[in-house]
């Protein structure tokens, strides 16, 4: 390929070569296989896969009172699992709840932190971290 100047620039060839790979390499993932999502992954034996949602929430409530993650009472607390593991850890988001004696507007119910759970029983949490990562707590 020649530049404006008449003189032959690999420069330019190559870089078209990148970008032409690039487009074609995202063009073909968005194209996943339709079987694979069809059916979720299997669960895995031993892990945090296998505890039901309210053996998770209740291991939640137990982080926060130990690890004094929120001011809050639990009781104004929601605890919600998240259906999708995140790298492998099971996210539980925490929300503020403003009914029944807790202070806030009742149709509002901000997140305030999350706290994940990776299979190995590592403890991560978001709640004090001030760029909003994730970091281990235990």
């Amino acid at each position: 390929m020649r530049n404006i100047y008449g003189k032959s620039n690999s420069f330019t060839s190559i870089s078209t070569a990148f970008i032409f790979l690039a487009i074609f390499s995202l063009s073909n993932q968005s194209c996943s296989n339709p079987a694979t999502k069809a059916h979720p992954p299997p669960k895995k034996t031993g892990t945090t896969y296998d505890k039901s949602k309210s053996d998770l929430v209740k291991q939640a409530k137990g982080l926060v009172r130990h690890y004094k993650l929120s001011k809050l009472p639990i009781t104004c607390l929601t605890f919600e699992v998240q259906d999708n593991p995140v790298e492998g850890k099971q996210m539980i988001d925490v929300r503020e709840r403003h009914k029944n004696g807790c202070e806030g507007d009742p149709e509002t119910s901000p997140r305030l932190f999350s706290i994940a759970i990776d299979p190995s029983g590592e403890i991560w949490s978001d709640a004090t971290s001030v760029l909003g990562q994730l970091e281990k707590l235990n």
